[in-house]
């Protein structure tokens, strides 16, 4: 079972394009033509065009290759029958046998309230309670967590529920952390190996 690229991912990965290299292209290229100015070299208003359609496109291929490769390299998973593994070639494999917990949901800042609740409800707030709820922390010998939130991902929560259903021996529902593991485990660290 593997995850796969949807067509809302490719919608995200576009916006991130446009995001990074339109005005990366635009003051870059502004940039440039201020130096080229002060060193005496004057450029008239095509040549200008025609510099920031080169740097622009020189950016959007450095973009694609970059962010494809972070693609394999963290946003692919694949579980077998005995290994979970990310990137694509793989760069981590954990052994299922290994897990001697499942805890259901991240640690709750004291700020989470303040943030997504009552008066100061964002929109996405789903968004965030989906991430602390849904997500699996695996807890490995000496001390390693793997917080996994693979929904993002096509197959992401196939492969998340065959995960709950395989390892449901070992799911705590009552787990209670600890202050050191309130402080590492966060949102942003989210399908990453962390040592406590």
């Amino acid at each position: 079972m593997k995850t796969k690229l949807t067509p809302g991912n490719a919608i995200l990965y576009a916006c991130e394009f446009v995001i990074s290299c339109l005005p990366f292209g635009f003051f870059f290229s502004a940039g440039l033509i201020q130096i080229l100015q002060e060193m005496g070299i004057k450029l008239d208003l095509s040549e200008r065009k025609i510099l920031f359609i080169f740097i622009f496109i020189l950016a959007s291929i450095t973009f694609i290759i970059s962010r494809y490769k972070q693609y394999k390299r963290l946003e692919v998973w694949e579980l077998t029958q005995t290994n979970l593994h990310r990137g694509n070639p793989a760069n981590l494999s954990v052994d299922l046998s290994k897990v001697v917990r499942v805890i259901r949901g991240l640690p709750k800042s004291k700020y989470y309230n303040f943030w997504y609740g009552g008066k100061f409800r964002f929109k996405e707030q789903g968004v965030v309670e989906a991430t602390y709820c849904c997500t699996l922390i695996l807890k490995l010998e000496k001390n390693i967590y793997l917080p996994l939130y693979l929904f993002d991902y096509g197959k992401g929560d196939k492969i998340m529920q065959e995960l709950a259903n395989r390892l449901s021996d070992k799911i705590d529902n009552n787990y209670t952390f600890n202050q050191l593991e309130k402080k590492k485990l966060k949102r942003k660290f989210l399908n990453q190996i962390i040592e406590l």
